[in-house]
């Protein structure tokens, strides 16, 4: 391989890249928090109106918006030098923290015992010195993971343009 620095792709755009990964983390937990709600609703499990449902939600989901911000911030400064798989990195660390979030938030959200997710949200938020370490430690393995198989695609199947046929 040689030493020639590759330019970024055109859809990988740092500030892009950042917008995406905090707006699609807004976004995963938002649908979560619907999906589940609807999910528990349809088993029979009682639920509180839609109205009360986002006013539990919106708060939970800015706060479970944590690890995609680190997330953000280290993507901001890996995309500042150009090169390599860095972008298929930053596709992959989103992916892979989307899952762990994902598996963490559906535990939450899904607890229906007495309190229910009022109980949870209100329980996560107020224990944040716990919570939000252990939340952005299992996020950012998801992240290291997605990022490694990210980098991983890129080896196996981007850097061949860069090298020529």
């Amino acid at each position: 391989m040689s030493d020639v620095v590759q330019p970024f792709p055109e859809w990988c755009d740092r500030g892009r890249m950042v917008r995406f990964i905090l707006a699609g983390g807004l976004a995963l937990t938002l649908l979560l928090g619907i999906g589940v709600r609807e999910w528990l609703r349809v088993k029979g499990v009682s639920v509180v109106p839609i109205g009360r449902g986002a006013g539990l939600l919106i708060p939970f989901a800015v706060w479970a918006e944590i690890p995609f911000a680190v997330l953000a911030l280290i993507v901001r400064r890996v995309l500042a030098k150009p090169g390599g798989g860095r972008c298929w990195m930053a596709v992959g660390g989103f992916l892979g923290l989307a899952v762990a979030q994902s598996i963490q938030l559906i535990d939450a959200m899904s607890y229906h015992g007495p309190g229910g997710f009022a109980e949870v949200a209100g329980m996560m938020m107020t224990l944040s010195l716990i919570t939000i370490p252990v939340m952005v430690v299992l996020g950012m393995f998801g992240a290291g993971v997605g990022a490694t198989l990210g980098w991983l695609l890129w080896r196996a199947f981007g850097s061949r343009s860069a090298r020529g046929p």
